[in-house]
């Protein structure tokens, strides 16, 4: 028998309003038309969007099944597109910093849902805080988003550094957004590999 392991695709970025969401809902869409079945987790756990993008309203969130008042099976909504959503909260300040105990929490429910999906999407938080590392560590594949401005680069490279530095990771996807050209767009890979390559 067959044992169905998910593939874990973190998508996340050093800075934020760089498109990230609007391409994890769109890559999202796209495995759905490969007839692949997907969950997608909003792992902004103090600021959700992915209910935006989708336009639904959560009834439930992460929030209830860390505090055990719900399962995950009891969290996730089911869109129109074929598409199903682990909502995050929002506002909610002490769901920014995830214990240990509630990110094993996390892991465990995720794990019963092995044999139902194929891809796991998680739309992580920008930045470098603790939850973004976390979720990006445990993912088969790491994508990451940058911009051309230099703050994004920037930024891309300090989280790039942190996830080698302490997990060793070293296979990183790398989408360029908001270009105006492919000329800007090689540009602005070439500058952030050529630091990688130099510094770690």
């Amino acid at each position: 028998m067959k044992i169905n392991i998910p593939r874990i695709i973190a998508v996340s970025s050093g800075k934020g309003g760089v498109g990230k969401t609007n391409f994890v809902t769109n890559i999202a869409l796209i495995f759905s038309k490969m007839q692949k079945r997907v969950l997608l987790m909003d792992a902004d756990v103090g600021l959700s969007n992915i209910d935006i993008m989708f336009g639904i309203a959560p009834k439930f969130n992460i929030k209830h099944l860390l505090t055990g008042e719900k399962s995950i099976k009891d969290i996730i909504v089911k869109t129109s597109e074929g598409i199903d959503i682990i909502p995050a909260s929002s506002g909610i300040r002490e769901l920014t910093h995830l214990t240990a105990q509630q990110k094993m929490k996390i892991i465990q429910e995720l794990e019963s849902l092995d044999s139902d999906y194929d891809i796991f999407l998680i739309d992580t938080g920008a930045g470098i805080s603790d939850n973004v590392i976390f979720f990006c560590s445990a993912a088969h594949d790491n994508i990451i988003i940058v911009t051309p401005e230099p703050t994004s680069i920037a930024d891309a490279y300090a989280l790039i550094k942190l996830l080698y530095k302490e997990h060793g990771e070293r296979n990183f996807r790398i989408i360029v957004n908001n270009v105006k050209n492919l000329t800007e767009a090689k540009d602005t890979f070439r500058k952030l590999s050529m630091v990688a390559e130099r510094f770690l």
